[in-house]
């Protein structure tokens, strides 16, 4: 009768112990799987912040001068920071290499190909999640 009382604790203890392995166990996934939600959100929030600073000009209809060397510079900012440049076109004109240039020779080239009273639009193109080309375009 003795040994039989032991026998009951001692499979009582191995059972415990294995609902707390359990609980454990599942405690630490659910918290990976927050963690890495987490880790998600964060990753999305920098390509919203990252997009956002060429979209806020792309749903506007009458894009002046002023907005499109802002443009230019925002994507020459970012060519000199950032893996994936940002190609941007005005009227078809101004290609890849804005990291190679200097804001006088910006200016040079934007003096060429556009005219200070035209509005002008923007639209946005993607790779993946990001933009990658910015093309800006006379209104007519």
């Amino acid at each position: 009768m003795e040994n039989a009382t032991k026998a009951m604790l001692i499979a009582a203890g191995v059972l415990m112990a294995i609902l707390i392995m359990n609980v454990m166990i599942y405690v630490f996934s659910n918290m990976g799987n927050q963690a890495s939600g987490l880790y998600d959100t964060f990753e999305q929030k920098d390509i919203d912040r990252y997009n956002y600073q060429f979209l806020k000009y792309e749903n506007k209809e009458k894009l002046k001068i002023q907005d499109v060397v802002s443009i230019i510079n925002i994507a020459k900012d970012n060519n000199e920071y950032n893996r994936m440049p940002v190609t941007v076109t005005v009227n078809g004109v101004l290609g890849n290499n804005l990291q190679n240039l200097s804001k006088a020779e910006i200016k040079d080239l934007l003096v060429g190909h556009i005219n200070v009273n035209d509005y002008y639009t923007c639209e946005c193109i993607y790779d993946s999640q990001l933009i990658n080309e910015v093309q800006i375009k006379s209104v007519p």
